[in-house]
């Protein structure tokens, strides 16, 4: 394996393959990295939302039917369900399905088209040093490689991310917008009373600042519950069984998991020279559902065109990716914190009044926000 490279991409999840991806297909030179061998378990909730099965067909030319033929894609739906507690209070259809992947799959099945694109790959093998000044990355094993631009990719505990100067990441107001998410995997015929659910349903009243979920699988619900962590503090698996215990869902304790991800951390300036950060690892994600996949695709896809475009000769890529950045993804972490601020601040989540009024008609736009049909800022269609 070569020493230097054009970009070492730190990270192989959805936004590090999509930059990989990007980059290699364009003829350069690409490591990729990640202390991990895949297929790989991943918590995460594992919704695909009509932006983001757009931006497949966009980027790597994969349409919807491939990823289920492939079984990439694990179940669709396309109605979902509102809960104020534990009582349903509307059912709403989309003509875009949500669709739900296992990531341990659908992160293996993308990494191949990286792969395949010519990006060497060397999993297994952790970054523990970086030195930005000379492009430099030293795994844990002891192998050392340069690289003319890095990319990391490496997650919401990104040791890219770690190594930034106070400077360029306020790291008060990162860690005010971490949340927590404690989540468990339930065989359908273990759970008779939701053993044919066929649609995702979102519970609030749940938590102060967060909600609740129950995913359907071909084979398993998926139960979950999340939010901010610093205003749910101590409460997250409490109320997580407490959730549970309502709808009378009886969990293995030990097949019970946890994580944190960003809920609007979204960095105004990813960058730091020839340094890059995407995904997780930059804090975007969206700042009201925390879904995170699209925003990993996206910012893996403006990354690599700003490396791609300085390459050839362009701008600096800080500069690139940055202005890119603020125009097309700060926009919508932003007004989604406003919208989150509202929603949870004004005491929706505690009344059960407000939630039957308020909930229903909130939901029919927030579905065309999942979908990428309309902006949280004024809820313009796009």
């Amino acid at each position: 394996m070569r020493p230097e490279f054009d970009a070492v991409i730190v990270g192989c999840g959805p936004a590090g393959a999509t930059a990989g991806y990007l980059l290699a297909r364009s003829g350069h030179s690409v490591l990729m990295l990640d202390k991990a061998t895949f297929p790989r378990p991943k918590l995460c909730g594992g919704l695909l939302s009509g932006k983001t099965t757009g931006i497949l067909e966009r980027v790597f030319g994969i349409e919807t039917c491939t990823l289920k033929e492939q079984c990439v894609v694990d179940y669709s739906s396309n109605h979902y369900e509102i809960f104020a507690g534990s009582r349903s209070i509307y059912e709403g259809k989309t003509k875009i399905p949500f669709h739900f992947v296992r990531r341990e799959r659908y992160d293996h099945y993308l990494l191949q088209y990286a792969k395949e694109a010519g990006a060497e790959m060397r999993e297994g093998d952790a970054c523990t040093e970086f030195v930005q000044s000379q492009g430099k990355v030293v795994t844990a094993s002891g192998a050392a490689f340069s690289a003319r631009c890095v990319i990391g990719a490496d997650g919401i505990h990104s040791p890219i991310r770690n190594r930034f100067p106070e400077d360029n990441v306020d790291r008060a107001t990162w860690k005010l917008n971490i949340a927590a998410a404690v989540e468990v995997c339930m065989n359908r015929d273990a759970v008779p009373q939701f053993g044919d659910l066929d649609h995702p349903a979102l519970f609030y009243g749940t938590l102060p600042w967060g909600y609740a979920w129950l995913f359907p699988n071909s084979d398993v619900i998926v139960a979950g519950i999340g939010g901010i962590e610093w205003r749910n503090r101590g409460t997250l698996r409490e109320r997580f069984d407490e959730f549970l215990g309502r709808l009378d869902l009886q969990a293995d304790v030990d097949a019970i998991s946890g994580w944190v991800f960003p809920y609007g951390c979204g960095l105004p300036d990813p960058t730091w020279g020839n340094t890059l950060l995407v995904g997780d690892a930059g804090g975007y994600a969206d700042p009201f559902f925390g879904e995170g996949i699209f925003f990993a695709h996206r910012t893996g896809e403006l990354a690599a065109s700003a490396v791609h475009a300085w390459l050839q000769g362009g701008p600096a890529p800080d500069l690139a990716y940055k202005a890119a950045i603020r125009e097309h993804v700060l926009p919508e972490i932003k007004y989604g914190k406003l919208f989150r601020w509202f929603f949870f601040q004004s005491g929706v989540v505690a009344h059960p009044k407000l939630q039957q009024l308020i909930l229903p008609v909130a939901s029919t736009i927030l579905v065309d926000v999942i979908h990428g049909r309309r902006s949280y800022r004024g809820f313009r269609r796009k």
